[in-house]
Order: structure tokens, then sequence, then C-alpha cells
């Protein structure tokens, strides 16, 4: 006689199955989550660079099409770090002072630098390197002016040079060449070997553009 019912081992299975589905769809929940996360934060970065921009556009139009007299908001030369840290030159800024920039979708600490139109959620453990880097840049190519300057750190180069070396981020295939340098913390000696105090992690920088970027998890690769 034919047996029509479920077995145990069935109801295992169909279990098993249904756990599966489920733990996979958890896991792919979670990743669209910290990819929209990802996503929001550097949009807000973005919009108050850009507010940045703006700002410092005003400045220089003063005494032309806008009046005389118009600063920048945020609390200028911010103590930081562990506190006994003046950021000269740099403002920090709260939700009072972002909104007075129009910008409305956050309510984050953040430090910025108008000149160098850089912009460091406080809330993100690492700004204070971050902040160190940035000065660094600037310190070494305003020290190193000149037909042939010195810069700190490894030149890279791109593939399509005879001895092209280029850093490349293995998980986003990130390639940066000409124009670059890759500084590792070892690289700060003489009047830079403050910023080794602080200054943790190998980078990839470029001096003549301020722009840098976490060095972790890049390899060499030589043509």
């Amino acid at each position: 006689m034919n047996n029509k019912g479920i077995t145990l081992i069935t109801v295992t299975v169909i279990i098993i199955v249904i756990i599966i589905i489920a733990t996979t769809s958890i896991i792919a929940g979670n990743k669209l989550v910290v990819r929209s996360k990802e996503y929001t934060e550097a949009q807000i970065i973005e919009n108050v660079m850009e507010a940045v921009r703006r700002k410092k556009s005003e400045t220089k139009m003063q005494g032309t099409i806008i009046p005389i007299g118009i600063t920048f908001p945020g609390k200028a030369n911010p103590t930081i770090g562990d506190g006994t840290v003046i950021a000269e030159g740099w403002y920090q800024l709260d939700e009072p002072e972002l909104r007075e920039l129009g910008v409305t979708e956050t309510n984050e600490r953040v430090l910025v630098n108008y000149e160098y139109e850089e912009v460091l959620p406080m809330r993100d453990p690492t700004y204070f390197e971050k902040y160190e880097v940035s000065k660094l840049l600037h310190d070494v190519k305003d020290y190193e002016s000149g037909d042939s300057p010195d810069y700190v750190g490894t030149p890279l180069k791109n593939f399509s040079a005879t001895d092209g070396k280029m850093y490349v981020n293995t998980e986003t295939n990130e390639a940066f060449g000409d124009g670059w340098y890759y500084v590792e913390p070892s690289d700060l000696t003489g009047r830079y070997a403050g910023y080794a105090e602080y200054i943790k992690y190998p980078y990839v920088v470029n001096y003549e553009t301020g722009k840098y970027k976490n060095a972790d998890g890049f390899e060499l690769q030589n043509k």
C-alpha cells in the first residue's frame, strides 16, 4: 500500500531548504542595507562638499557682486583629536552651521577646510588621521614648490610607461599611477617626522590635486 503521508525525512528537507532560503535572504538584505547606508553617507558628504565650494566661491567674489564681510560658517580653528590639537584653518560645523550652508539631511558634526575643499565627518573614527594626511599633502606641496619638487613617498606610473608601476585596490580594481605617490609611515622623516605619530597606515596621495586614499588592501603591480 502506497504511503501518501509526509515522512520525517521530507519534513526535515523542507525545513533545511527554508532555512537556507531565509539565511540567503537575510545576508543579501544586510548587504543591501550596508551599501545603501554607504551610498547615503557618501551623498551627504558630497552635498556638504558642494555647499563648501559654494561658500568658498562667494567669499572670492566679495567686493564685486557680493558685499564684503561674508565669513565662513563654523567654529574656526577648533580643538580636535585628543583635545590638544588645534586645527588651524579648519572649521567645525554643527547642525546650525550645516543649515546655514543649506544642508538639511544630516545633523552630524563635520570638520571642513574651505580652502582645501575638504570635508571630514567627525564621527568617522579615522577622521583625525585623514586630517593629518590632508595637512601633510599641503605642507609638502608648499615646501617643495618649484620646478622639480621632491615629494615624499614612492612615485607611481601608469602601465603605459616602460617601467610602469601602479598601486591597485584588489577589491575595487582602482588603479593609481601617474601623479600619485605611495606614502608609508616610514617615509615620514625629517621635517615631516611629526606626522608619523598620527598617520599609521599607508596612503596613495596626489600632491597636485590634494586627493588621497587609504592604501590598506592595495598591492603593487609591475608591468
